[in-house]
């Protein structure tokens, strides 16, 4: 699932497309999504504000534009790949929780930003 549209909040469903750049599809993503930021979800700077919990499938950042990811207090669970751009800074209170499923280090691909706090690292 896509993210569009710029600033918002995470769940807002006017935010979630199923294609790059597309028009909203009403729903959010949920434990089996993997969610994708990419070059037609914004084009300039934006704040992705979060207000629950997230557990999602996976999440990967494809854009050139600053990205500010705001989970505050809120759990984010990553049950699959988590690849960021450079450009893509996260800010949170709880830990960020990345579940593999045999080999863990192929579950973080690659993250080019610092990711400040806590990153919990599991198996399944």
């Amino acid at each position: 699932m896509y993210w569009i549209g710029g600033t918002g909040k995470w769940n807002d469903p006017q935010h979630w497309s199923l294609t790059s750049g597309g028009t909203p599809c009403g729903h959010l993503p949920d434990a089996n999504t993997k969610v994708i930021i990419d070059e037609n979800s914004t084009f300039s700077d934006c704040i992705i504000e979060v207000f629950n919990d997230i557990k999602i499938k996976g999440l990967e950042v494809q854009n050139n534009k600053q990205i500010y990811f705001n989970a505050h207090q809120y759990e984010l669970i990553i049950e699959g790949n988590f690849i960021t751009s450079p450009y893509f800074y996260i800010y949170h209170e709880k830990p960020i929780v990345i579940i593999g499923s045999n080999n863990i280090q192929s579950s973080v691909i690659r993250s080019y930003s610092e990711i400040p706090g806590i990153v919990k690292l599991k198996k399944i």
